[in-house]
């Protein structure tokens, strides 16, 4: 794969969850395009570590524990006529997983489940647009395999 930018980035999202959460699974859904992503930062695995110290010897032992998908902020230029913005507008306000879907430049999808659990219109000055800031938490799926599938 060549280098490239973030430039033409797009991130779409279905509220509904695949059959099986593989490739297959995830590109049998039917997504909507949440429009005009101004910002999309790091995402990916971490693990929890897992720590224990012993008194006798005063070291410390280290072992990597639960996966987390972490938490993603992602801004939007807020647009109210957006259908995907309106979902993630209905999204913040349930307790239900959505399907999410980050298209790169070069066509590689990244597929993940996350719920939304923030949604707010930032207006900070007259010398700026009007954004949409969101947090999506990445959970693992029912079956508790992949966080992430990458096609």
């Amino acid at each position: 794969m060549a280098i490239q930018t973030a430039a033409g980035a797009t991130i779409s999202m279905s509220a509904s969850l695949p059959a099986t959460y593989d490739a297959a699974g995830y590109t049998a859904l039917t997504y909507t395009n949440v429009g005009k992503l101004s910002s999309l930062p790091e995402f990916g695995i971490t693990n929890e570590v897992v720590t224990l110290d012993l008194m006798d010897s005063r070291m410390r032992i280290k072992r990597k524990g639960a996966w987390d998908g972490g938490d993603i902020g992602a801004e939007f230029a807020f647009d109210s006529a957006d259908a995907g913005q309106a979902l993630l507008k209905t999204a913040s306000t349930s307790d239900n997983n959505y399907s999410f879907k980050v298209t790169d430049q070069d066509g590689t999808k990244t597929h993940f489940v996350a719920q939304v659990s923030d949604y707010r219109i930032d207006r900070s000055n007259a010398n700026n647009f009007v954004m949409l800031k969101t947090k999506l938490l990445v959970t693992a799926p029912a079956s508790g395999t992949n966080l992430f599938v990458y096609i």
